[in-house]
Formats: C-alpha cells, sequence, structure tokens
C-alpha cells in the first residue's frame, strides 16, 4: 500500500546544506517539497552553524529565498536555538526574533518560522498574525497536555519523534487542537536521549558535543535502528490521513546528491538497499567514521515490521 504519488505534493519539508546549487539540484523534485528550512546568519538554531556561519551566508540567504521562491517552494526560516546564553527568555532576545521577522517577511516575503521558545511564538504571533508558525520538534511535544499549550499560537505543530509509532496519539492530537501536524521522519537519534538537551544546547552555541555519548551505543549492532523513531519510505502511507508535512532531516547531509536519494526514497515509498543511506544522525556519522559496520537492507524486514513497533509504541504510552 502506497500513497498516489499526486497526494504526496508539497508535503516534504527538507534542509539547506549550505550547496550554492542546491536548488538547481533538487529541482525535479520541487513538486513534493513544501519548504526548505535553514537557519539565518544572526540568530542560534538547532542547524550546524557551518552552513551559515560566514561572511557571504549575510549576501546569500536572500538569493536562497528568492530561489525557492522561484520554483515555487516555501522559504523556512528556524528560530530554534534552545539557548542563547544569558539573553535565554529576554526581552531582548525577544525582540531580535522579532526584528529578524520583520526583515525576512516584509523585505523577503518569507512566511514561514520554527520556534522551539512558546514565548517567541506569542510575541511574533502577536506582531505578525499572517505568518505561518511551526513548533520545533524539540518543544518535544508528546502529550495531549503540551499540544494544547501551543494550540492558536502554532499552525503546524511538529510532534516528538518519540511518539512516531504512536499513530492513536498523533490522532488525539490532531483532533485536540485542529492543526495540522508535522513528523521527522529519518532522524536516527536515540529514544528518549538523556543528551539531547545538552546536545542541542551546544548547536546553538555553534559547537558541537566534544564529549561523546550516543556513537558507541549505535554502533553496536545495525538492528538499534529497528529501536529508534526512524519511519521508513515504505511505511509513509500509515500517517496519510494524520499528519500533513514530513520533515526529513539533513543535519549531518553534505552531499546535495544523498538528500535528493533520501528525497527520492520517501517519494516512491520504498528503498532497495541499506536504510543507513537515508539516516541523519551525527551519533551514526560518528560511529561510521570510526569504522561501524552499520548495514539493515530494508527489503530484510518483515512485512508486519510497523504494526509491531506501533503495538510497541502503544504499550510503552500506556
Amino acid at each position: 500500500m502506497t500513497i498516489d504519488r499526486a497526494e504526496l505534493e508539497h508535503r516534504f519539508s527538507m534542509g539547506w546544506n549550505g550547496d550554492d546549487k542546491f536548488v538547481s539540484h533538487i529541482g525535479e523534485y520541487s513538486n513534493f517539497i513544501h519548504d526548505v528550512y535553514f537557519s539565518v546568519p544572526s540568530l542560534a538554531s538547532g542547524r550546524n552553524h557551518s552552513t551559515i556561519d560566514n561572511p557571504r551566508s549575510f549576501h546569500y540567504v536572500p538569493h536562497l529565498i528568492r530561489e525557492l521562491q522561484g520554483v515555487n517552494i516555501h522559504p523556512h526560516i528556524l528560530m530554534n536555538g534552545l539557548c542563547h546564553g544569558d539573553r535565554t527568555g529576554s526581552k531582548k532576545l525577544i525582540t531580535k526574533v522579532l526584528d529578524n521577522i520583520k526583515y525576512y517577511y516584509n523585505e523577503c516575503g518569507v512566511v514561514h518560522f520554527t520556534f522551539v521558545s512558546i514565548t517567541d511564538m506569542m510575541a511574533a504571533k502577536k506582531v505578525f498574525p499572517d505568518i505561518v508558525t511551526h513548533s520545533s520538534v524539540n518543544m518535544f511535544i508528546n502529550t495531549e497536555g503540551k499540544a494544547r499549550q501551543v494550540t492558536g499560537f502554532a499552525d503546524i505543530i511538529n510532534v516528538d519523534r518519540d511518539v512516531n509509532y504512536d499513530l492513536d496519539l498523533i490522532g488525539r492530537i490532531k483532533q485536540t487542537t485542529g492543526s495540522q501536524l508535522k513528523i521527522l521522519l529519518n532522524e536516527g537519534c536515540l529514544e528518549g536521549c538523556l543528551n539531547r538537551v545538552a546536545h542541542f544546547n551546544a548547536i546553538s552555541h555553534g559547537g558541537n558535543l566534544e564529549v561523546d555519548y550516543c556513537s558507541s551505543i549505535l554502533g553496536k549492532d545495525a538492528r538499534i535502528l529497528m529501536e529508534l523513531p526512524f519511519v521508513r519510505p515504505n511505511d509513509l502511507h500509515y500517517y496519510r490521513d494524520l499528519v500533513r508535512i514530513f520533515k526529513l532531516s539533513t543535519r549531518d547531509v553534505r552531499e546535495t546528491s544523498r538528500i535528493g536519494r533520501i528525497l527520492n526514497a520517501y517519494v516512491e515509498q520504498d528503498y532497495e538497499g541499506n536504510l543507513y543511506d537515508l539516516v541523519s544522525s551525527d551519533g551514526i556519522f560518528r560511529a561510521m567514521k570510526r569504522g561501524a559496520r552499520l548495514h539493515l537492507d530494508n527489503h530484510s524486514l518483515p512485512d508486519n515490521y510497523f504494526e509491531t513497533r506501533r503495538i510497541g509504541a502503544g504499550t510503552k504510552k500506556a
């Protein structure tokens, strides 16, 4: 069972990797891409800063925005840094956030913005009611109660990736909020990772964790992928009526050709080969760099794989 390709048009969200030729390389998939997300030079974000922290980015980002708009893809700006040092939660920071939105909305025509701070989101929606606000996956919205807190402020809710296999909960969040939902499909991070907040705090400051945690766990056995919130291309149809936007992580992906391969696999809803080709994860990248042989053939998994995972999610949340 698959979703008709026509129903997948403008439903994928993917990250810019810093490639000047990115838009021309993904052009053949433009009908399927809803938005391309990226950070901007002046604000901390949850993206690796190597794609944005250089002098030319200040001048290139407006060009990228125009290129995306030229092929009917929404440019999507991330305001999702978990930590801003002593400015976190300050009025000064909110003013800076609003100044950035004012520029990119009024001068560049950007409509889509992701927030990890509920107070930033509330302020932005009050001043700019016509922008489309997305809750960050790092808001960890994994209960109906958390979802209700963003109702009226988040136009699109990115549910916590840890509940990807709990379709009943996702359905209740959709019904409770009336909002459109988004899920992150291909991130290869540990479920309930104890180091996730620290990791994204470090990324917010333009670095990464020097002390490793997850790569030794992720590199032990390729079948650990079956315990992560990673969703296979073949299982997209389970979310057909629940989820509006399918987000693809490209945090550790530098080659645009590989990003195209990942998108193609989900558009085709199948992949012939190693599922690790589709995974985005700093931990897995580090493990492989150290020599871990991670290979899990997509077609080796049983026909009832998703149902097994779904039952597991339901059991854990009970």
